[in-house]
C-alpha cells in the first residue's frame, strides 16, 4: 500500500518528481566519479612494475629538483637501483600532415626501464640518446600513434620535426601505458617522449640551488632501503651541496 500511494504521489506531480529524480542521478554520479578519481589516486597500486619500490624526490616544502641537482644525486646517492626524470613541455609536430600541439615529456634513457615499459614498435631510448648534440629520438605513444599517425607501421625511423628541429622516431610503446600525475605537476596524458640532452655535469649556485631546468625526478629504492634510509641520504647530499 506503500507503496502504491507513492506512485500516486509521483504521478501527481510528475514535474517535481522528475527533478527530484534528475538531482538523486547527478548526486549519485558526481559522487561516483570522485570515489573513482579518488580510488585511482590514493587505493590502486601504480600500474608499473614493483610499483612500491617507486619514489618521486623534491623538497619538504614543494619544490623540484633542477638538472644539476639530478646529476649530482645520481652520482652521490646508493640508495637508489635507478633514477630517471621527465620535463614536460607543449611543443608543435609537423611532418605528418598539419603542425599539431603535442604534451611532451623530455626524459632520460632509464625512464622506461625504471617503470618496466618496453616498446610494442621499435624500441625505447638508449644513453647515448642523452648526449648532448645529437638528433632527438622519439617515442610515441600508442593512441598518439594511431590517432595522429594513422597507426603507420613503418613510423619507427621516420624524422618528424618538433619546434622547427629534426627528431627520429625510435618507436612506440604498449598500448595503455599512460603517465599523467597532477601530484607530478604531469596535467595530461604525454602524446611523445624525447630525449633529453642532459649535460655531465652543471655549475652550482653558491647556495647549493641548482642550475638548470626544474625536472620530475622518479627513482626505485634499492632492495632492502627503505624511504627513511633514502631520504636521510638525500637530506646528507642537500646539505653537502649547500655547502
Amino acid at each position: 500500500m506503500d507503496l502504491r500511494h507513492g506512485f500516486v504521489l509521483l504521478r501527481r506531480d510528475a514535474g517535481v518528481s522528475t527533478l527530484i529524480i534528475l538531482v538523486l542521478a547527478l548526486g549519485i554520479g558526481g559522487n561516483g566519479a570522485i570515489f573513482t578519481l579518488l580510488k585511482a589516486a590514493f587505493l590502486d597500486p601504480l600500474p608499473y612494475r614493483d610499483a612500491g619500490r617507486l619514489v618521486t624526490i623534491m623538497e619538504s616544502n614543494g619544490w623540484i629538483p633542477s638538472t644539476a641537482e639530478f646529476v649530482e644525486i645520481r652520482a652521490r646517492s646508493r640508495s637508489f637501483d635507478q633514477l630517471a626524470f621527465a620535463e614536460r613541455r607543449d611543443m608543435q609536430l609537423s611532418g605528418s600532415g598539419e603542425p599539431v600541439r603535442v604534451f611532451a615529456a623530455r626524459v632520460m634513457a632509464s625512464f622506461f626501464p625504471l617503470l618496466g615499459v618496453s616498446a610494442s614498435l621499435g624500441r625505447t631510448l638508449l644513453e647515448e640518446e642523452n648526449e648532448p648534440g645529437r638528433t632527438p629520438a622519439v617515442v610515441l605513444t600508442d593512441a598518439f600513434w594511431r590517432s595522429k599517425l594513422g597507426a603507420d607501421p613503418h613510423v619507427v625511423g621516420r624524422t618528424l620535426r618538433l619546434d622547427g628541429q629534426p627528431a627520429l622516431v625510435v618507436g612506440v610503446l604498449a598500448p595503455g601505458f599512460h603517465f599523467d600525475y597532477p601530484t607530478l605537476r604531469i596535467p595530461e596524458p604525454v602524446d611523445v617522449y624525447v630525449s633529453y640532452p642532459l649535460e655531465h655535469s652543471y655549475p652550482m649556485y653558491s647556495s647549493g640551488s641548482g642550475r638548470g631546468i626544474p625536472v620530475r625526478v622518479l627513482a626505485r629504492l634499492r632492495e632492502g632501503v627503505t624511504p627513511v634510509q633514502a631520504e636521510a641520504e638525500l637530506t646528507s647530499i642537500a646539505n653537502a651541496l649547500t655547502h
